[in-house]
């Protein structure tokens, strides 16, 4: 039986996700958190609204090394792309 995620797993899971890859088309993220379509439909924009409005701290290689980390989403390409911010 699949464990139910609750929407702060399912940012959290896309957020580390677009962070590792740095850029990803919608339709794959769409697949990797496994969604379908029509529920896409309606949790898109609210994924957008919560991961575009928040920046996690991420501690480099080197001691003392710390970043944030941001998510963007281009609708004109359909892609979300994370960027680092030297903190």
């Amino acid at each position: 039986m699949k464990q139910k995620l609750t929407f702060v797993d399912i940012a959290l899971n896309a957020f580390q996700h677009i962070e590792r890859e740095k850029t990803v088309l919608d339709v794959d993220l769409m697949i990797k958190l496994e969604f379908t379509p029509p529920t896409w439909k309606v949790w898109k924009p609210k994924l957008i609204q919560k991961l575009t409005n928040v920046k996690l701290s991420k501690t480099g290689t080197e001691k003392g090394d710390y970043t944030k980390v941001g998510i963007s989403y281009s609708k004109k390409e359909d892609t979300w792309k994370s960027t680092e911010f030297l903190e």
